[in-house]
């Protein structure tokens, strides 16, 4: 094996993934760019916006996707040598029904261990894809400030966005739809409807295998109906009447032609072609009936480059609009920006130091009843506050000023500076040392016994 050329398949396939590479780098440029571009327009208060969480979360999910194709294609280049090694090692004309020597059975499984995690990767493309989607129409929805109503914004925004765009022609974003309606359309059948109605919600003995060339590089997931639990006749015929729905080619093609005489392989080209389809309701019928029949994706080299390339495209069309229309963007307020919850908790303490003071002056007040005349006290509280006064008056932990002897010996040490600091209302406005320390002095004097 270390003597063998590469097959030329694998040479083909480091070209794909590259510019697959390349096309999702280019989207993560264009997310970070509409962030900037919104950043530097507004500059908003620093606070959780709900726009820059989508934009983050899609950076995320364009990396998944990318560290998933990236395996997928290791996998693809490892199933083609595994099958050079295996046809290479096989005995030729070996006996019917009698074992393949253990170092071919060791190859085979391998490859079906290999390709199992193809399949499982493939998948995960679907989910993942599908959540980049839903990520970037909450952007764009934020962009456009589109009246979509919370509750279908929240579970399917992408889907949401496509019936925005369908019912509403003229809008902000209708550049974006003018330009990209097929592929955001091939995209949500394809990335939404095959993931739930074939991944997700697999709600029948669907076959769900995968398919590809030996030496190639095409992969595909193929998830037919089995033969029998539908009528299957009546189900081709609902095909045949789809004819004109299919691509061109096939429409005009002989009778005989491959995808045209067979049912199963026709509505796999009408439903890749229907992002094509202008109607609603005829769209959904033939996902509907592809639904019933099942059928083979698109190669996960197709998905990736359709998936990166739309949101490359469509991001650096919302980057141009968002330059006329940042006034109207709705960034997500957060309930209170940084700068609101500051301005709420200086509020706060400026009530909660005024309340303070307050009580400060109140045993001031009491302890001159009892014929106590802290005068060196209420001097302190006139030129520095309460606050700091107490803080003063702590500042020496094992020095018991005269003023707490005398109110001990009043029996009221209610009245002092250390049973007012050590109030759970007043804790936000000292430190914990600062606490202690007054709880020592009156635990010193009996006052917490």
């Amino acid at each position: 094996m270390e003597n063998q050329k590469i097959h030329p398949s694998l040479i083909l396939e480091s070209s794909i993934e590259e510019e697959i590479n390349s096309l999702a780098k280019e989207a993560e440029k264009k997310i970070r760019k509409l962030s900037k571009i919104i950043l530097d327009g507004l500059k908003p208060p620093a606070g959780p916006y709900a726009f820059f969480h989508h934009s983050s979360h899609s950076l995320q999910r364009i990396d998944d996707c990318k560290k998933i194709v990236k395996r997928i294609f290791n996998q693809r280049r490892e199933l083609t040598s595994l099958a050079v090694e295996e046809d290479t090692i096989t005995p030729k004309d070996w006996p019917a029904g009698v074992h393949y020597p253990e170092n071919v059975r060791e190859v085979m499984h391998k490859i079906d261990e290999t390709n199992n995690y193809m399949q499982i990767d493939f998948e995960s493309l679907y989910m993942f894809g599908a959540i980049l989607l839903d990520q970037w129409a909450l952007q764009a929805i934020a962009v456009g400030c589109l009246p979509i109503k919370d509750g279908l914004k929240k579970s399917k925004p992408f889907v949401a966005l496509l019936e925005f765009f369908e019912e509403n022609k003229e809008n902000k974003l209708s550049l974006i739809w003018k330009k990209l309606k097929e592929e955001m359309l091939w995209l949500n059948y394809q990335m939404r409807f095959y993931r739930n109605r074939f991944i997700v919600h697999a709600n029948r003995p669907w076959q769900r295998g995968t398919t590809r060339s030996v030496y190639g590089d095409d992969y595909n997931l193929f998830t037919p109906t089995p033969p029998g639990w539908l009528d299957d006749e009546k189900l081709d015929e609902e095909i045949k009447k789809l004819i004109n729905f299919a691509p061109g080619y096939i429409r005009t093609a002989p009778d005989n032609y491959w995808e045209k005489e067979h049912p199963a392989a026709l509505i796999e080209k009408i439903f890749n072609n229907i992002g094509n389809v202008e109607n609603k309701n005829d769209r959904e019928k033939i996902a509907s009936i592809y639904g019933q029949k099942g059928g083979t994706t698109p190669t996960f080299q197709v998905i990736a480059k359709r998936l990166f390339h739309f949101i490359s495209e469509s991001t650096n069309l919302l980057c141009d609009i968002v330059q006329n229309n940042l006034k109207n963007i709705n960034l997500g307020n957060p309930y209170k920006t940084s700068n609101e919850m500051l301005k709420t908790y200086l509020t706060k303490m400026e009530k909660l130091q005024s309340q303070f003071q307050d009580e400060m002056l109140y045993t001031y007040r009491e302890a001159k009843k009892l014929g106590y005349k802290p005068g060196v006290f209420l001097d302190m509280l006139a030129s520095h506050g309460a606050v700091k006064t107490a803080k003063k008056l702590l500042s020496t932990e094992d020095y018991i000023q005269e003023g707490i002897k005398r109110l001990w010996e009043l029996k009221r040490l209610d009245l002092s500076v250390e049973a007012s600091v050590i109030k759970a209302e007043y804790k936000e406005l000292f430190t914990e040392d600062e606490i202690s320390i007054a709880r020592k002095r009156l635990g010193d004097l009996g006052y917490l016994n």
